[in-house]
């Protein structure tokens, strides 16, 4: 997008209009003929940009609507009676007047299609309602006033003092070459004359960050790139942005805190004693300081911290020893998971429910099982044979009884 296009909003429909402004154009009118007529006079499709015209009267919501009054000439058209307007122009009459729903110039704006390019500035152009009400209205666009050109015949005293008071709060002042014209003041670096000035505001302005937020102005200088930032209509919400991307920035490690939360991560991770025995000479380094010159000097050295770092060969071991049928036991809702993941399960959650699988306690169990279990077997075991040596000889003596039956009634 051309840095100097702006989105040009008429409030108020222009008939004389010779030829359009660069940018994309709304209009919006409070009378749809006026609309009608201009669309007639100036056919939208020769335009260089996109033109969008709306029926509407800007200013702030009133549920009881708004009284518009329309004259004999239609540039005193408004919110505002005849009696307003006597002195200026004593041939004026009312035709009539009717009650009209007004929408704030935010909802105009959003309904609207023009404004897809979040940076766009907008240029109002301003002939037709209360002025200071719709820059009340214009919400969250405010920031991106750039310039408000008055364009009515004149303002009642009252409402002109105040829209001075409401365009000076803006942050809004009067053009040096047009009366009519409130321009949005930017800060020149050119035209600061304290080099100091500039020297601590480059030093503030994070160019690699804005490089990145902006990668179309990747070939500007870093003065042109710290000139356009202040010259941006929401330089905060860039500035939050910036302090955003800086964070996720990769930084040198005598950027990073001691009480930094990488500090403190690298504190618990590094392996300072295994470092310190590679390099005898940083015997007297905080872990700290011995973590900072691995980052600048070791790494660089290629010392590889692969040996003192032991965690592999400790679940290794630990798989060789893990009592899993123990633990099965003592947590059946884990009987479906595989040896590795009953050991992760075991590291992140059983050690901290309290259960214990020390060497003690397995040996105890291991030993209880002969003073219990077999004991019980083996005089079950014992009572199964009697019962067995019982039934053999009850067998023994109905065989006989049978026998003897039988040779009783052969006899007979």
């Amino acid at each position: 997008m051309n840095p100097g296009i702006s989105l040009n909003v008429f409030v108020g429909s222009p008939q004389l209009l010779r030829h359009f402004p660069d940018g994309p154009c709304l209009i919006i009118d409070a009378d749809q003929q006026r609309l009608d007529q201009f669309r007639l006079q100036h056919p939208l499709q020769r335009h260089d940009f996109a033109i969008e015209l709306m029926q509407g009267v800007v200013a702030t919501e009133n549920a009881d609507g708004l009284t518009w009054h329309r004259f004999t000439d239609a540039r005193f058209d408004g919110p505002w009676p005849l009696s307003e307007w006597i002195d200026l122009a004593p041939n004026l009459s009312e035709i009539d007047q009717c009650s009209l729903r007004p929408r704030p110039l935010a909802s105009f704006l959003d309904q609207s299609g023009l404004l897809g390019d979040q940076t766009l500035k907008i240029k109002l152009w301003l002939r037709q309602g209360n002025p200071t009400e719709l820059l009340e209205s214009s919400g969250p666009y405010l920031q991106r006033l750039d310039s408000i050109l008055l364009r009515y015949p004149a303002l009642p005293p009252e409402q002109q003092i105040a829209l001075e008071g409401a365009l000076s709060q803006a942050g809004l002042v009067l053009s040096e070459f047009d009366d009519n014209a409130w321009i949005r003041q930017s800060l020149t670096l050119t035209e600061l004359h304290q080099p100091a000035f500039v020297n601590a505001l480059r030093l503030l302005f994070d160019v690699s960050a804005y490089r990145q937020l902006r990668p179309d102005l990747s070939e500007w200088s870093d003065l042109d790139l710290l000139q356009h930032w202040l010259d941006q209509f929401d330089s905060v919400s860039s500035a939050e942005s910036m302090r955003i991307i800086r964070q996720t920035m990769p930084r040198q490690i005598d950027q990073i805190a001691d009480d930094d939360v990488v500090m403190q991560a690298l504190s618990s991770l590094f392996p300072c004693s295994f470092y310190r025995s590679l390099r005898p000479d940083l015997a007297q380094m905080t872990d700290l300081e011995l973590i900072r010159h691995y980052c600048r000097v070791g790494r660089s050295e290629g010392v590889e911290l692969a040996e003192g770092v032991l965690m592999n060969h400790v679940l290794e071991a630990l798989t060789k020893v893990f009592p899993y049928a123990m633990y099965r036991q003592q947590c059946p809702d884990l009987v479906d998971l595989d040896d590795r993941s009953l050991i992760e399960h075991y590291c992140r959650s059983g050690m901290h429910q309290m259960v214990d699988l020390s060497e003690q306690v397995v040996v105890q169990q291991a030993q209880s099982f002969p003073a219990s279990e077999y004991e019980q077997l083996r005089f079950r075991v014992k009572e199964l044979e009697q019962l067995l040596a019982a039934s053999t000889a009850r067998i023994n003596e109905l065989q006989q009884t049978l026998q003897a039956s039988l040779s009783e009634s052969v006899g007979e």
